[in-house]
């Protein structure tokens, strides 16, 4: 059982590291689409 709570908590971190990742990406889309205008 702790074991399976641990691999959980990790995809649970990855994920949100993964959704941080594409967060900063569409940011810095955003950001030059609007230098671009």
């Amino acid at each position: 059982m702790c074991f399976f709570v641990q691999t959980n908590h990790t995809r649970k971190e990855l994920l949100f590291l993964m959704f941080k990742e594409i967060n900063l990406r569409n940011h810095s889309s955003l950001h030059k689409l609007f230098y671009s205008l």
